[in-house]
């Protein structure tokens, strides 16, 4: 599957779901849901606007927004990153290269590294919309994130 068509999917989005497991502290482990709205700032990129609500496994809820920007960097790659300072200052998270044509696989290519700790991720496309897999491990976490961006809108 080229970047194009991985593209025409994430336009498509309009809702997030996504639970969080985690090692030690247990606060960290959770689900939460929210609105994506989509914008594209060219052909070859789109910004995600997340926000919505967290909760952990204590059921305490909080409030969660980012901003993520896609950008295609050739037909079988695209990039990860992350707007928290802005478009002009975007933290790179990720760029994926396509790998399995049976599962519509995408697999980072290196790992993004924060400090001692490894973030790596898989993308995976199905009927209902993408689903976004992390594996963060290091001496300071050991969380997986399991996000699945959705087509359709959670009933409210």
């Amino acid at each position: 599957m080229e970047s194009a068509a991985l593209f025409a999917r994430l336009r498509r989005v309009v809702a997030l779901r996504f639970t969080t497991h985690a090692g030690q502290p247990a606060t960290l482990r959770g689900r939460g849901e929210g609105r994506v709205l989509v914008s594209a700032g060219s052909p070859h990129e789109l910004t995600f606007t997340e926000s919505g609500t967290w909760q952990n496994a204590a059921g305490k809820s909080f409030r969660f927004h980012n901003v993520y920007r896609w950008t295609r960097l050739s037909p079988v790659a695209v990039r990860l990153e992350h707007l928290r300072r802005g478009p002009a200052h975007a933290v790179p998270l990720l760029d994926f290269d396509f790998h399995d044509v049976s599962a519509h696989g995408w697999l980072s290519s290196t790992p993004h590294l924060c400090g001692p700790d490894s973030y790596v991720a898989k993308l995976q496309l199905d009927s209902s919309g993408v689903r976004l897999r992390w594996s963060i491990r290091g001496p300071r976490k050991h969380e997986d994130i399991a996000s699945d961006y959705l087509f359709a809108a959670l009933p409210s």
